[in-house]
């Protein structure tokens, strides 16, 4: 049996708060003459329902003749003249006289929001006890374009740094709106590059590294025998300004394998802890050193290698190689997700094994973990 199509459900951003889009219209979906004739009962109780809803809306009708059943007028439209009649059909009159309230607070604060509130006047809804903390996080970083720093420094009544993320969109939102574009980074997008895009400061990334060399610790102090080896963590900025006396950097992913590094002359361990080598890049000083990556023989393995690769073409990859993965086969395991990705930056022999991976010619989705490797294997690769 056709159905009536009625108003917009309250949950979408349709409200109207400015009377611009009243009357309004609502189209319903008519019995076709077919249904009529297969079951004109239902049809008639179908149109007495609708009928009785005159008290609530205006109810246009339309006529028409049915070569069976003769002349018929039923139900064809129904008209909300004003927005409170829509908001008392739905049962919305508390979120109607919220919308209006809170849009004329946020207007009298911000007229440039109008827009906003046009697209989002449910969002006023349920923001409702929130609007005048986020006006004032608004007004304070209007008043402070690109702070540098941290949202917990953020000097609003009621606020305080988890307000400010769980509502990340909305300032956005309205920051886009307000302020200069020169004081937006537009290359930040998204709710993980709100601090970038609007000049807070992040949180660094910490950069983890060890000397192998007890004849060369990274860091000096009155107890050279305590700090030669010691496991530094320090953040990017500080790291890059390290000047270390090292020839050469080991980078490794998985932090046991990181911590048990047999003892090298004149090398650094660096913990890669996985994708995301922009913190690495920025230390200077690695530019004119012997780079060497060990990880895991996966697709991401040679994905994260390409990678680096792709800033230093010199790094040299050690036991990801096929003579590896097939002394280890008692210790393969399955890789939960592989990349499939074109890896430009990989040798010959890397690019093989990669394509073998890829295409499961020695299982399905194989994986060989770095931690698996024996230790006499990595012994017999650096040379110790």
């Amino acid at each position: 049996m056709a159905q009536a199509v009625l108003p917009p459900d309250p949950g979408t951003d349709t409200a109207d708060t400015t009377g611009t889009l009243f009357p309004r219209k609502i189209n319903l979906r008519v019995p076709t003459k077919s249904e009529m004739a297969r079951d004109f009962e239902s049809v008639r109780l179908w149109a007495r329902e609708i009928d009785a809803l005159e008290q609530r809306c205006r109810i246009e009708h339309r006529e028409f003749n049915h070569r069976e059943l003769g002349k018929n007028r039923l139900p064809a439209a129904l008209w909300f003249d004003t927005p409170e009649q829509a908001a008392r059909f739905i049962g919305e009159t508390t979120a109607l006289t919220t919308v209006r309230e809170r849009s004329k607070e946020l207007l009298e604060y911000e007229p440039r929001l109008k827009a906003w509130v046009s697209r989002k006047p449910l969002k006023l809804v349920e923001l409702d006890d929130r609007i005048a903390r986020l006006t004032a996080v608004h007004a304070w970083i209007i008043a402070r374009p690109r702070p540098d720093c941290y949202l917990r420094e953020v000097e609003v009544a009621g606020v305080d740094t988890k307000f400010i993320e769980t509502h990340r969109e909305v300032l956005a939102q309205w920051l886009d709106l307000t302020l200069p574009t020169s004081q937006i980074d537009d290359s930040a997008r998204g709710l993980s590059g709100f601090i970038q895009r609007y000049g807070f400061r992040e949180r660094q990334p910490r950069i983890r590294m060890r000397s192998l060399d007890p004849a060369l610790p990274l860091i000096q102090s009155n107890d050279e025998v305590l700090l030669s080896q010691a496991d530094i963590a320090l953040d990017v900025d500080s790291a890059a300004q390290l000047a270390p006396a090292h020839s050469r950097v080991l980078i490794v992913e998985n932090e046991i394998n990181y911590l048990a590094l047999p003892d090298l002359p004149d090398t650094i361990a660096l913990f890669g802890s996985g994708y995301g080598h922009a913190a690495i890049a920025k230390l200077q000083w690695l530019a004119g050193l012997e780079l060497i990556y060990w990880g895991d023989i996966d697709t991401h393995g040679f994905a994260i290698l390409n990678e680096l690769r792709a800033r230093w073409p010199k790094v040299r990859s050690i036991l990801m190689d096929r003579e590896t993965l097939l002394e280890h086969r008692t210790l393969w395991g399955q890789e939960s997700s592989p990349t499939r990705a074109e890896l430009a930056h990989l040798d010959d022999d890397e690019r093989s094994l990669y394509a073998a991976l890829v295409a499961d010619v020695y299982g399905p989705q194989l994986r060989l973990e770095q931690e698996r490797i024996r230790q006499g294997w990595l012994l017999d690769a650096l040379h110790v």
